[in-house]
């Protein structure tokens, strides 16, 4: 609602010897006035907005970034897997025939042949039609 001020000036302004042009004119000074406090208060609220998303992303970057990077496997490390063994000249780890296996939990799979030589299979693949060893669906180990 406007205030009583407002209306007895409007009053004052129609019932005057000015005119419709004086009253035109002051009309629209006034409705451009109202026009122009209601964008500042746009632009005010745009802004108080956006400097709100700005310093709560900020808060969160930083408590992100003070936590510590968890690993992979929230597991504790054995003494087996805390000797990590590598292939000689590479960065190749190598894992025991259980840590292998539980590598696939959803899946089945076996260790097929004798200890010296191992084939890694999974259960679930059909079978081609060529022969065992040119199949490419197991690993030799």
């Amino acid at each position: 609602m406007k205030p009583e001020s407002d209306y007895g000036e409007l009053l004052k302004e129609v019932i005057s010897d000015g005119g419709a042009t004086d009253l035109r004119a002051s009309s629209l000074d006034h409705a451009l006035a109202a026009v122009r406090r209601q964008r500042r208060m746009r632009v005010v609220r745009g802004a108080s907005l956006g400097a709100g998303c700005v310093v709560l992303v900020a808060l969160l970057w930083r408590e992100h970034a003070d936590k510590p990077l968890a690993a992979n496997n929230p597991q504790p490390l054995t003494a087996v897997q805390a000797t990590v063994e590598t292939v000689p000249g590479t960065k190749i780890r190598l894992v025991s025939d259980e840590e292998l296996l539980a590598m696939f939990p959803d899946r089945p799979v076996a260790l097929v042949g004798p200890p010296n030589d191992r084939r890694f299979v999974f259960l679930d693949e059909q079978r081609s039609s060529r022969k065992h060893g040119a199949s490419g669906r197991g690993l030799n180990l």
